[in-house]
């Protein structure tokens, strides 16, 4: 049976003991506020990532997973060449997440997910975790479509299996997530630029230049996402974490 998820926020000070001491994983939500194009909100990053960590508490009493407060602002900047992007630079995204999973630690738990929605904190986040590995606390940084690669080929095989930026994927789990902030008007005809035009090369940084690359801020193909296919993978990411936190990460 479904159970509603363990959220920190709205826990009193015992029950965070309680959950401590039943050795429950802390994960904190990351992801970004910033242009999705012009059919999904700005919130399209921690929307995703926050679902994930709420599902997967939801589900998941072996070990209990226990919620943070989402961190909503993430490495943006060069989405800022449109409207309604904040962001961070990466000195101060680290620092938060640095300071959070002390905090964290200083409370008694001991394992800590850094549940990543957007690709341009991957780095940051890594580097935390790894200052946070040497201070002797475990954190794991997990960007949550790396999980599933055989759904992700799968679900988003316009995109080439790529997660893109506001393209078939993400615009699937919008219209599964939060469908009344999708313009579904915007997605009846072709929209996005095909992701072999404009993926990268693994294991290059190649640094983003929106405009030029993707003019309407689309990475991906929108217009063939689907709410089933976005349900799709929220079950299989939420899925492959359980399995995660049973086995290597216990």
């Amino acid at each position: 049976m479904t159970r509603s998820p363990l959220l920190w926020a709205e826990l009193r000070r015992d029950e965070v003991a309680a959950a401590r001491d039943a050795g429950a994983v802390v994960v904190i939500p990351v992801g970004a506020i910033e242009q999705h194009g012009p059919h999904l909100p700005l919130n399209t990053d921690i929307s995703d990532a926050w679902a994930v960590a709420t599902r997967l508490s939801a589900s998941c009493d072996d070990p209990p997973v226990l919620v943070a407060p989402p961190v909503p602002w993430g490495v943006s900047h060069y989405h800022h060449v449109f409207p309604g992007t904040l962001s961070l630079t990466v000195e101060s995204l680290s620092a938060l997440l640095l300071d959070l999973c002390r905090s964290v630690a200083t409370n008694g738990f001991t394992r800590i997910v850094l549940l990543n929605g957007h690709g341009g904190n991957a780095a940051t986040i890594e580097t935390v975790a790894t200052r946070a590995n040497v201070e002797g606390i475990d954190v794991f940084p997990i960007t949550y479509w790396h999980l599933v690669p055989e759904t992700m080929a799968e679900l988003a095989a316009h995109d080439g299996g790529h997660i893109g930026h506001a393209g078939e994927m993400e615009t699937s789990l919008q219209l599964h997530l939060q469908p009344d902030l999708v313009d579904r008007a915007a997605l009846e005809q072709p929209l996005g630029r095909p992701m072999e035009e404009v993926a990268l090369v693994p294991g290059i940084y190649w640094p983003p230049r929106v405009r030029e690359e993707a003019p309407d801020g689309v990475y991906g193909l929108a217009h063939e996402g689907t709410a089933e296919k976005g349900e799709r993978l929220l079950a299989a990411v939420v899925e492959r974490l359980t399995e995660l936190l049973r086995g290597r990460l216990a």
